[in-house]
């Protein structure tokens, strides 16, 4: 194990080999885009030094991952909730700024969120924003590449903006009546954490006009 110093900010884990650097603003010994984690989970891996939780990202490549111990559970939990805003975060920014995209557009198109794009040029957009840059979206010619990213942001979230626990239970609502639904489908959503209530109110705002 190999004792290092991390800053969280933006999309970015920054790390240095010496605490004095991490606040005197010299640059980091590595940096990793953070929002491109797709598991953040605790391994089945002891450490003498304090709880171990694991990152895997399609960046490192398959298979691979990194370790990393933090010196108390609370820090650990902490450190997991953080990076967990950030690629919830993350998913949200996609979504809306391609779906403000897509209005600017002629969405009058066959299929606009059934025929996939092209997966080099979504992937493309994707990696774009995991390392933390805003792709110029206008360039992007192809329809179905907006909305193969903003379907790809959703599919790789952690938990859906619905959630696992509930998801049952908006499945039923498709069993009621259909004036009983909307209250029904109310009610359900106040359930849910409160910044996905929040990131499902903008992408309704900014949807409105499909």
């Amino acid at each position: 194990w190999q004792k290092r110093f991390f800053l969280l900010e933006d999309f970015t884990l920054y790390y240095w080999e010496q605490e004095k650097f991490c606040y005197a603003n010299k640059e980091a010994s590595g940096l990793l885009p953070v929002g491109s984690f797709d598991a953040i989970k605790q391994p089945d891996i002891s450490c003498k030094k304090g709880p171990v939780f694991e990152l895997t990202t399609e960046h490192l490549g398959k298979g691979k991952k990194i370790i990393l111990a933090s010196e108390t559970v609370e820090a650990m939990q902490e450190w997991m909730k953080h990076i967990d805003n950030i690629n919830f975060n993350r998913a949200a920014t996609i979504i809306i700024s391609t779906v403000e995209e897509l209005q600017k557009r002629n969405i009058n198109v066959e299929g606009i969120f059934r025929i996939s794009g092209e997966k080099s040029a979504v992937d493309s957009l994707k990696r774009q924003y995991d390392i933390s840059e805003k792709p110029n979206l206008s360039q992007t010619s192809n329809i179905h590449t907006l909305t193969g990213v903003f379907k790809l942001a959703l599919r790789c979230m952690q938990e859906p903006l619905l959630t696992f626990k509930l998801y049952e239970r908006f499945v039923r609502i498709y069993t009621e009546k259909e004036s009983a639904q909307v209250n029904s489908t109310i009610r359900v959503i106040n359930f849910l954490p409160h910044r996905n209530i929040v990131h499902i109110g903008l992408c309704f705002l900014c949807g409105k006009r499909f």
